[in-house]
């Protein structure tokens, strides 16, 4: 069981991905297909892409940018077109800052992010740190917005901001909407908010194409579910030679979770901290006149790093976890007995690793196996060892999402 849990931790990890979803790519002659596509979070501007023309089975396809031009998701929540367009790649952290006063262009073809569609567009590039968003009106050329900053001198930092500058000039609708221009922060939602209105002020059809952007959520679960601890003593007879005892038992599991969700790749990460209880108890007869007796209760904390799978293209699907867990007993011991003398072994406290598969459903519901890799918990005496791992099945509801 433990081979064939580790087995099947492992194969998830590693093979699993995103169910594909409907869409659509363009080739640069402007032939549409109707294909399936792949979520790859796309917190970057992707440069290729996977694809095949059928939900469940043929090859897998890789489309780049210099194959497409246009692609998205047939329900109209994402798009990406194909553009030729400067960009300037000058760095914002303070000591790789660019001296030069205005941008430095770098021309490339890349996918650019439809962010607002109608009498003028909104589109936006992003790698790693760098942000930049472009705008043109109608079918005229693509421009930058520009904000950046730069090194005057050898301690002088200027901040350009002239994208507002470029906003009053290109994309005003009047003294309303420029009075707003002041507080406009070069960010997706202001952006799209701005250009927006300025497409309803003149008129003109509008579409948005905003998704929700990555931010830290912490979260709290109650967890409760049944776990099977396994426990195998083991004492060096004066002869030499081991004598091990196992029990094994099925109790109740119930503990408290804290999760945050890190603000990057679509909240597919997280990091976790829980407090449990878990208990063993169970005797064993270990010859003639003598047997063990096993009470094993602690407090178990496990820490450790998520990975979320979506698998339906909304907040639905699996995840994947490891943790290094610590136990620390209270009122625990093994008893020896004996005929005339008893031994009590008392456990210490010793981390462990555990790994975890589950089920999320709407992001609100969670049920898991996991699974406690073998460790020992009377490291400190020298003629008795245990091999302690668990096995258990949680469900956990997820309350408190901030």
């Amino acid at each position: 069981m433990p081979h064939l849990v580790y087995l099947l931790l492992t194969t998830t990890l590693l093979i699993a991905q995103p169910a594909p979803r409907p869409g659509y790519l363009i080739d640069l002659v402007g032939t549409r297909s109707e294909v399936y596509i792949i979520d790859r979070d796309w917190v970057d501007n992707p440069g290729s892409f996977r694809y095949r023309s059928d939900a469940a089975t043929g090859d897998w396809q890789t489309a780049t940018v210099s194959e497409v031009s246009e692609f998205g998701y047939t329900d109209g929540s994402l798009q990406y077109r194909r553009f030729t367009v400067g960009i300037d790649r000058s760095s914002e952290q303070p000591k790789l800052l660019s001296t030069a006063a205005v941008p430095q262009y770098v021309e490339e073809t890349v996918f650019l992010e439809l962010l607002v569609e109608g009498p003028a567009e909104l589109y936006a590039y992003t790698e790693g740190n760098l942000r930049r968003f472009y705008y043109r009106r109608g079918t005229g050329s693509m421009q930058p917005l520009v904000s950046r900053v730069y090194r005057v001198g050898s301690v002088g930092i200027q901040r350009d901001d002239s994208f507002r500058g470029t906003l009053r000039r290109e994309l005003s609708c009047g003294p309303p909407q420029d009075a707003r221009l002041a507080e406009l922060r070069y960010e997706r939602v202001p952006l799209v908010r701005y250009v927006t209105a300025y497409n309803d002020c003149v008129g003109g059809a509008s579409r948005t194409l905003v998704r929700r952007t990555a931010r830290g959520r912490l979260s709290i679960a109650p967890r409760v579910g049944v776990e099977r601890g396994t426990i195998v003593f083991g004492e060096v007879t004066s002869f030499g030679t081991m004598l091990e005892s196992e029990v094994t038992d099925d109790r109740l599991r119930y503990g408290l979770e804290v999760e945050y969700q890190l603000p990057f790749a679509n909240n597919r990460w997280a990091v976790f901290a829980e407090v449990a209880q878990r208990r063993v108890r169970g005797q064993r007869t270990r010859g003639l006149d003598r047997s063990i007796n096993f009470y094993y209760q602690a407090v178990t904390v496990p820490l450790g790093i998520r990975r979320y799978i979506a698998i339906t293209g909304g907040s639905s699907g699996l995840f994947v976890d490891a943790a290094v867990s610590l136990d620390v007993p209270y009122k625990s011991n093994f008893t020896l007995v004996g005929s005339i003398l008893s031994t009590e072994v008392t456990p210490s406290t010793n981390p462990g690793f555990e790994f975890g598969l589950g089920l999320n459903v709407r992001d609100r519901y969670q049920l898991q196996l996991r699974y406690g890799l073998e460790r020992g918990v009377t490291d400190t005496y020298r003629d008795y060892s245990t091999d302690y791992t668990t096995l258990g099945v949680v469900a956990a509801y997820r309350i408190g999402v901030l």
